[in-house]
């Protein structure tokens, strides 16, 4: 997510309608709840409507902090200090008993760093020109991948999901939670800004694949759910797991390659409903 967030950032654009930002995250947040009342069994009741309304359902949050960090950078063109300040709450609402999930408000101001880090490449792309070694980059991809792998062993997986805050998580604090919060910051960043700095510099075959994210992003977890079901009911028992892990690779790859070519939401474009 850090990683995905530092390119939102930095193809983020001030001209991008927020009006069609807002109809898609109703329409698909709407959608992935009747999703959950059909096919996820999930009961009709007076909860059902205050969690519509108030917690984006599953990867919708992305979609709702892009709209939050998007009314921050317009609001950062007026008042500058905006930005800093956002990015000084999101050390400071680690340490308080706040719910995340509540209109991804917690998620939004904790990922903001990586948003603003992005808008920051942009204007410094000098940073891509940075030459890597060959010599360094492999023992810099064990040091980063051993380091991670400690880290997965004494933190619980919603910290990296930033779902709750450390109060949360840990209910006391101390000087290590801060260090903790810091290791796992430079590790996210040291990781993203490899990937940026090596990534192609020019066009691809697979660089269409880029152009589409939206409606991969909107639509996948649909596809998801519905091979989760598939794969519960009739093949997860009769095949072993290094089976499993190459089956679910390759429905990665054609759940991504499908929805680059044929989607709900290309389909809305064509037909003028989403200006």
């Amino acid at each position: 997510m850090p990683l995905f967030i530092i390119i939102t950032g930095y193809f983020h654009k001030d001209s991008r309608s927020l009006k069609k930002l807002i109809y898609i995250y109703f329409l698909y947040n709407s959608f992935y709840w009747l999703f959950d009342l059909t096919l996820g069994g999930e009961k009709f009741s007076s909860n059902t409507i205050s969690s519509y309304l108030l917690i984006p359902n599953w990867i919708m949050w992305y979609l709702l902090s892009l709209i939050l960090w998007t009314l921050i950078s317009r609001l950062t063109k007026k008042i500058p200090l905006v930005s800093p300040l956002v990015v000084f709450l999101s050390i400071i609402i680690q340490f308080l008993p706040f719910n995340f999930y509540i209109l991804s408000i917690g998620r939004t101001i904790s990922f903001f760093p990586f948003f603003y880090i992005g808008q920051y490449l942009k204007e410094n792309s000098n940073i891509r020109e940075v030459k890597l070694s060959k010599a360094y980059i492999i023992p810099l991809l064990l040091f980063l991948l051993l380091f991670y792998i400690n880290i997965l062993e004494v933190i619980t997986v919603s910290l990296l999901y930033r779902s709750h805050s450390l109060l949360t998580l840990y209910g006391s604090l101390n000087i290590s939670h801060f260090v903790l919060l810091a290791l796992i910051f430079i590790n996210a960043l040291a990781w993203s800004l490899f990937i940026y700095i090596v990534i192609p510099k020019v066009p691809t075959r697979w660089t269409y694949l880029g152009q589409t994210t939206m409606p991969i992003y909107l639509e996948h977890a649909a596809w998801v759910l519905i091979i989760q079901s598939v794969l519960d009911k009739y093949i997860v028992d009769k095949i072993n797991t290094f089976t499993l892990l190459a089956l679910l690779v390759l429905c990665t790859i054609l759940i991504t390659l499908m929805l680059s070519k044929i989607s709900v939401y290309k389909y809305l474009e064509q037909r003028g409903i989403l200006k």
